[in-house]
């Protein structure tokens, strides 16, 4: 089976690209050729990791909607693919997967990354969000053969929303490593790090 994914591999992508690569990586472990396809890094960043087939296309001509005129092209270019998933929400990427995807009468997956929430809806660039959902994205996310959400509140906002489409509930993949420092006492500690954002629905 081959996937082809959109999204970025860029490391300040923070949390996005680092579930997405682990993604990829577990994809190919199990046996699935997952790619993806990206545009460039610039010299000041790198990858979150090297060990998954990357595909590019041009840099985008604006970083807001990551609007690139060859992206589709690019994409059609790959060759066939039995499954397209795309990354995120809200950019020309997304689009244009989901109309490979229908083109070539395959399946497609959008797994939203958080940018459904109310919280990141009214965060910044509200009325575009909001006329994109109405006009375009809306449909796409209820023709996609699954939705990919991490958790049952993400699923309800994407329910209040609209989607009518099946959801997956699959939370982000954990890298397992060995660690050479162990415990040496039965004591029972929590650690915990992330960061403070209202999508946590911090209270005082």
């Amino acid at each position: 089976m081959k996937v082809l994914h959109s999204g970025t591999l860029d490391v300040n992508a923070g949390g996005l690209a680092m579930s997405t690569y682990l993604t990829l990586l577990g994809l190919n472990q199990l046996g699935v050729q997952a790619e993806i396809i990206m545009f460039p890094l610039a010299s000041s960043s790198r990858f979150r990791g090297e060990k998954v087939t990357v595909r590019y296309s041009a840099a985008p001509l604006e970083h807001k909607f990551a609007f690139t005129p060859r992206y589709k092209r690019d994409v059609r270019g790959l060759g066939d693919y039995d499954i397209y998933h795309a990354q995120g929400v809200w950019q020309y990427p997304t689009y244009v997967l989901a109309d490979v995807a229908k083109w070539a009468g395959k399946p497609y997956i959008i797994t939203p990354r958080g940018m459904l929430y109310p919280q990141d809806i009214a965060k910044a660039n509200t009325f575009f969000k909001k006329l994109s959902l109405k006009i375009r994205l809306l449909n796409d996310l209820n023709r996609a053969a699954c939705v990919q959400v991490t958790c049952t509140d993400e699923l309800r906002h994407c329910r209040d929303l609209g989607v009518t489409s099946p959801i997956a509930i699959i939370p982000n993949p954990v890298e397992i490593k060995e660690y050479p420092f162990k415990k040496t006492d039965e004591k029972f500690r929590l650690g915990y790090l992330g960061r403070i954002s209202r999508k946590g629905g911090l209270r005082k």
